[in-house]
């Protein structure tokens, strides 16, 4: 009977560490959002808030909190849809990650989700 219980525990124990390998290991703890930073999340595949403001001409640096155990990432564009300053990896949450953007010209942009197209916000860079 007891080598039986063992033969058990052994199973469930090789299915347990295979879960989580199969998943991308134990899940990481969401780090804390840094202060001065602007918040965007991600929930049920839509950013929040839809529109966001920083200072213009200023770095700053925006906190995107993927609440989603759905791959996001975060892109800026300027007006003609190219790509400002760099752009965040895709990942999946939950988890949260900081995108540091360059000094931007006061004017409106666009964030996006390479994964969702449909995913938007609007960032306004103001004096």
């Amino acid at each position: 009977m007891n080598t039986l219980r063992g033969i058990f525990v052994a199973a469930a124990m090789l299915a347990a560490a295979t879960l989580l390998v199969a998943c991308g290991g134990a899940a990481v703890p969401v780090a804390t959002q840094p202060a001065g930073s602007i918040l965007l999340t991600a929930n049920l595949s839509t950013f929040a808030p839809t529109s966001v403001s920083a200072a213009a001409d200023q770095a700053f640096t925006i906190w995107f909190d993927n609440k989603e155990v759905v791959a996001h990432n975060v892109r800026v564009t300027d007006a003609a849809g190219t790509t400002v300053g760099p752009v965040l990896e895709v990942f999946t949450g939950p988890a949260a990650r900081p995108l540091d953007v360059p000094p931007l010209a006061a004017g409106t942009y666009s964030l996006l989700c390479d994964v969702h197209p449909e995913m938007r916000a609007e960032l306004i860079a103001a004096n």
